[in-house]
């Protein structure tokens, strides 16, 4: 066997591998933080967010941001200052990877628990997260959040959320809910 193609195959191997381990540390991080990765596909944001009319000054934030395409596609689509937030510090780094590569002034990452940043400036929250996450954060959005403020939550009803609820999007795997917090339903 010649000699490159000796080469090609060992970087080829090693790429695989190397792959193979950045996921398999990744997955073990995120079920050790009890907080495991689940992407969203480009076509179920363009339905997620498709009916929302987003004002260009607002701040959206997407909870357990992964690898950071939710909030590449919101800071692309409507220009608004975008905050992922993930608590795997691997996913957290390969979301800033991937802003190098696709660049977007608008778009900022934190390395945080969503339970301990402040979401004070939030005008969008979106959260595809367990029930059991959602939960404990119910409370704190609810004392946190400015009047008006659009929870969008993919997967899983958000507990005590009920009287802010204004759409309910049917989705194959995941129905998607809307809240408008302390806004009286019939104003939506």
């Amino acid at each position: 066997m010649p000699q490159i193609v000796q080469i090609i195959l060992t970087i080829v191997v090693f790429l695989i591998i190397a792959g193979a381990t950045v996921f398999l540390i990744t997955s073990v991080i995120s079920l050790l933080l009890n907080v495991p990765y689940v992407g969203t596909s480009s076509r179920e944001l363009e339905v997620i967010f498709g009916s929302l009319s987003l004002k260009n000054k607002s701040t959206f934030y997407d909870l357990g941001s992964g690898d950071g395409r939710v909030v590449r596609y919101v800071a692309k689509r409507f220009s608004l200052i975008s905050v992922g937030v993930e608590a795997n510090p691997l996913l957290y780094l390969y979301s800033i990877f991937l802003n190098l590569i696709f660049h977007s002034q608008y778009v900022h990452y934190k390395l945080a628990r969503a339970e301990n940043i402040s979401f004070e400036s939030a005008d969008v929250i979106y959260m595809f997260l367990f029930p059991k996450l959602l939960n404990l954060l119910s409370s704190k959005i609810k004392k946190e959040c400015k009047p008006g403020t659009i929870i969008v939550a993919h997967g899983f009803k958000v507990s005590g959320f009920d009287e802010f609820l204004y759409n309910t999007m049917p989705g194959k795997p995941f129905n998607t809910y809307y809240y408008r917090l302390n806004t009286p339903q019939d104003d939506v």
